[in-house]
């Protein structure tokens, strides 16, 4: 098998060979069963990658997704160099690779978007309770603009740690206070309630843990806390050594 080969086959597949190109590669098809094998091997892929594409959920694509997929006004000069490196066998097995990862990157797009991974946790909220401090007052913005507090860190019964935290949504106009156990290397909430009122200027304003809306809250301090509250000392120790 050949490089021009190769393409000659691509382009079978896609009724893109005039009709004596056509002809002779039938004839080489008949009597090359090596060139046969190949034919089924891309056939074979090709059905792969359209069951692939079948499995999308039919979220549409966000509008800078959809961009980067128009055709674009300005050529892209292609650098045949960097596969040129690999004999031809190789270089259609990496084609083939990318062809793969391009779809399985856009069947995720929906995921990448929405901030949770597939078991619908929020990795955002995880990544900042694993580094960030706790306050008494002032907030830390995520990524996607909602607004945290992480209010205390303390060790459970299960010999893990647990943080309690108030998130707020200001678009959405919503707060909610929960509390969120490392398990297996991430954060996961084990309790959430909704929080009265959002964040302003003033930040007293704000109810504490012990009010009626966050005694949910409270409760499951009470059960589920092994120790006293980590101080800021402590709490900047666990951080460091990624909460161990």
């Amino acid at each position: 098998m050949t490089d021009r080969d190769f393409k000659l086959l691509s382009a079978y597949i896609d009724g893109e060979l005039d009709p004596a190109d056509a002809s002779t590669l039938a004839s080489r098809l008949a009597r090359e069963p090596a060139l046969r094998a190949r034919l089924a091997e891309i056939e074979a892929l090709q059905a792969r990658l359209q069951d692939a594409a079948r499995v999308s959920d039919g979220t549409p694509l966000p509008a800078r997704i959809r961009d980067l997929l128009q055709p674009q006004p300005n050529g892209i000069r292609a650098l045949p160099h960097r596969l040129a490196r690999f004999p031809g066998s190789l270089r259609q097995g990496l084609a083939i690779a990318a062809s793969l990862t391009a779809v399985a990157a856009l069947l995720l797009v929906p995921q990448w978007q929405s901030g949770h991974d597939r078991e619908g946790r929020d990795t955002l909220l995880a990544a900042a309770l694993e580094t960030l401090p706790s306050r008494a007052s002032g907030w830390d913005t995520l990524g996607d603009g909602r607004q945290l507090r992480t209010v205390l860190s303390f060790p459970n019964h299960e010999g893990s740690w647990c943080r309690e935290y108030v998130l707020t949504d200001a678009g959405a106009g919503s707060s909610v206070r929960g509390v969120a156990c490392r398990d297996g290397g991430s954060w996961t909430t084990r309790i959430v309630t909704p929080q009265n009122q959002l964040p302003g200027r003033d930040e007293a304003a704000y109810r504490p843990a012990s009010a009626g809306d966050s005694r949910d809250i409270a409760s499951f301090i009470d059960q589920n806390a092994a120790g006293d509250v980590a101080g800021p000392k402590k709490e900047a120790e666990l951080i460091t050594r990624s909460w161990r």
